[in-house]
């Protein structure tokens, strides 16, 4: 009977569980409301933590964490790098740099993506691919752009028979056409090196609806794990692998897409083609919109070379004792930093080998876990 009543005793005196957890698991943005543990004594607190880990239940965990966290591989990856680097404000300054230049990557992304659009305008401005075509014979001339959904023909020297072109006041006819299933056949006089190239086209604009979104989207995590290797005590092993496996796969996939894209869509194009009995010559080259991911896709080299830079801190390549909690393993990196480096409390100044001044560590306010802007329940990680 009284061990009844002690275990309800200790039932009541527990905390309860907060209820908005599940908003500290938000990427980039959950953990600012977090109530972390964190010593880092500026707002990386709130950028990288104990609540902005993917797949943070699994890392309390001792056992799904001993599958990669603890791993030999991910121990021996996070080892690598410039040892000075890992207690120094180079460790804020590295990760941040390369968060920002994913998000200029990002921008990018998003950019060319704009291709996507079946509005005249975006489609010429944004396209992946455009044509220059001339017929001396005629006296024609056009350009043709690609774009994801769409392609824009435009043509000079032709008479305007009042189809679906549409003709502008400075004597050009152009039509949007869309990507359907029977724009490469419709001119039946064709060649079939014609047919074949923009029937190739076509099936490489619609798998690249698929890419486009998944190279934005995956630029979340991205930026996310370079926020979270920002601070001493929120960066870990299985990070700086993730980082560095994502952004080489990321790099190859990429590559290897925008390559095969150019090939179909403007490199398999022949240079002159017969339509009827008239010649017309074509030159292609990529768009506006394929440079934009290009130059976003080879950003991802900076982000490789930042993870590889960057060394995991030392306590967190140590062995672990079986059953130890991810609080405490975190807390193997428990001295109070700012921006990223620790401060020591006889001198006060950073320990970065610079000699900056930072404030005594008397006059820093005490690291506190109930300072959270959006929940006033304190809740660790257990």
């Amino acid at each position: 009977m009284i061990l009844l009543v002690n275990m309800d005793d200790q039932l009541l005196a527990a905390p309860p569980r907060d209820k908005r957890r599940w908003i500290y698991r938000i990427p980039l943005c959950g953990g600012c409301c977090a109530p972390t543990e964190s010593p880092e004594r500026t707002p990386l607190r709130r950028l990288g933590n104990e609540f902005t880990l993917p797949a943070a239940n699994c890392c309390e965990s001792y056992r799904c964490r001993s599958y990669f966290e603890h791993a030999r591989l991910c121990v021996r990856v996070g080892g690598l790098g410039v040892a000075s680097f890992a207690r120094s404000r180079w460790r804020a300054r590295i990760m941040l740099c390369s968060a920002s230049i994913q998000l200029v990557s990002t921008l990018l992304y998003v950019i060319g993506a704009l291709a996507m659009s079946t509005d005249e305008s975006l489609v010429r401005t944004f396209a992946w691919a455009s044509f220059e075509l001339w017929s001396s014979e005629l006296n024609v001339t056009g350009s043709v752009q690609l774009g994801i959904q769409s392609r824009v023909v435009s043509l000079r020297g032709v008479a305007f028979n009042g189809s679906h072109f549409v003709l502008d006041p400075a004597g050009v006819i152009h039509n949007t056409v869309r990507w359907d299933n029977t724009s490469c056949f419709q001119y039946t006089s064709a060649p079939s090196a014609l047919v074949e190239a923009c029937s190739a086209c076509r099936h490489s604009m619609h798998a690249s609806v698929s890419f486009i979104l998944l190279s934005i989207i995956a630029q979340v995590p991205t930026i996310s794990t370079n926020l979270q290797r920002t601070t001493p005590y929120a960066d870990v092993n299985c990070q700086k692998f993730m980082g560095i496996a994502t952004g080489l796969c990321g790099l190859f996939t990429g590559l290897m897409t925008l390559r095969s894209f150019g090939y179909d869509c403007w490199r398999s194009v022949p240079n002159v083609t017969t339509l009827g009995p008239y010649k017309f010559s074509f030159t292609g080259k990529g768009g506006t919109g394929f440079f934009l991911f290009l130059v976003g896709i080879c950003l991802k080299i900076t982000d490789v070379l930042a993870h590889l830079l960057l060394p995991t801190p030392a306590p967190k390549r140590q062995p672990v004792e079986p059953g130890l909690s991810f609080s405490a393993y975190l807390q193997r990196c428990p001295e109070i930093t700012v921006f990223g480096a620790p401060v020591e409390s006889q001198r006060g100044t950073l320990d970065d080998g610079t000699g900056t001044s930072a404030p005594p560590l008397e006059a820093l306010p005490p690291p506190s876990t109930s300072n959270n802007p959006c929940s006033s329940v304190s809740t660790g990680v257990n």
